[in-house]
């Protein structure tokens, strides 16, 4: 709980500032906590999502990743999601912050950016009003990983944001690619 404190603690005060001399041991330990909290919190908003948009009988119809995996192979796959994909979002997302980190206006890049990369992930999407309305629900996952990233990636350096963001990528990503080498569909 330590790590979940110092990230509020880092969000409601954003400054940049590099953990000192941190061991190895810490930074993986850093590294495992945000990946475990990251996981937790993308699992419960999207059984909640799921939940309320049953509720409420909300189709938002089909999701660009459904579309995106029934195109390519597990190896395409998993190379686009779990490497390519945290790689650019971490380079356009989270590595201009250095930019900006001795900036007065540093707190406002960094939440820009966070919000930012939530937004993207909406035109996952079809447009649609229900996504318009729903939109901060549905990118809950992701701004809250991009909080995440963004405090990894001025804590330890982008290279553990990226490895952050490709782990958390890989586990939701995992049961995906195992289905689809066994050739087994979900409907």
């Amino acid at each position: 709980m330590n790590v979940l404190h110092n990230v509020w603690n880092f969000i409601w005060s954003p400054s940049y500032i590099k953990l000192g001399q941190p061991t190895s041991s810490a930074k993986a330990h850093l590294f495992a906590n945000l990946l475990i909290l990251g996981a937790m919190f993308g699992v419960a908003i999207g059984l909640f999502n799921q939940s309320l948009l049953k509720l409420l009988n909300i189709d938002l119809g089909v999701h660009a990743s459904d579309l995106f995996m029934a195109k390519k192979s597990a190896l395409g796959i998993f190379f686009s999601v779990a490497i390519l994909a945290p790689v650019l979002e971490e380079a356009i997302f989270r590595g201009p912050l250095i930019l900006f980190k001795d900036k007065k206006y540093f707190r406002h890049f960094l939440y820009l950016s966070v919000l930012l990369f939530g937004a993207v992930h909406l035109f996952n999407f079809q447009f649609s009003k229900e996504i318009f309305i729903l939109g901060p629900l549905l990118s809950a996952p992701q701004i809250i990983l991009g909080v995440f990233l963004a405090y990894i990636r001025i804590k330890l350096g982008l290279l553990w944001a990226i490895l952050l963001h490709a782990s958390y990528n890989a586990i939701f990503l995992g049961p995906i690619i195992i289905l689809k080498l066994f050739n087994i569909s979900l409907e």
